[in-house]
């Protein structure tokens, strides 16, 4: 197996340990090189282990898109939609379709306004609880 460059491998300390395995020890794993359950660190009470906070941040991005996912999907309709109309009818003006896809966005996420508000409170309850 070829070694990685300098510049992409982890930081290690005197004796060949990187970070992520002082954390781990930080948190009380075995030295077996065992990977903790999710949010193990935050539960015994130790420091937060940055695979820990990449996991968050990760869930965090996912539920952004989900969330942001039905409105986007329908201002990308009606943009097409408007393309398409525009260019059978040879009106090339580009700010026609501005006004129909910003109300078209605002209705569904009225619409959705519920659902939005109900997984958000389902991820902050979840990242309270865990941490």
């Amino acid at each position: 197996m070829p070694r990685r460059p300098a510049w992409s491998r982890p930081p290690r300390d005197g004796q060949g340990n990187t970070k992520d395995d002082e954390a781990g020890r930080a948190c009380g794993l075995a030295e077996s090189g065992e990977k903790p359950q999710r949010h193990d660190a935050v539960r015994r009470g130790k420091a937060l282990a940055v695979f820990d906070s990449l996991d968050l941040v990760r869930d965090a991005l996912m539920l952004t898109l989900l969330l942001s996912a039905p409105i986007l999907a329908v201002g990308l309709l009606v943009g097409l939609v408007i393309s398409i109309a525009q260019a059978v009818t040879q009106i090339q003006d580009q700010t026609i379709s501005f006004v129909p896809k910003i109300a078209s966005m605002l209705i569904v996420a009225v619409a959705i306004l519920g659902w939005l508000s109900v997984k958000l409170v389902e991820f902050a309850a979840a990242m309270f609880t865990n941490l």
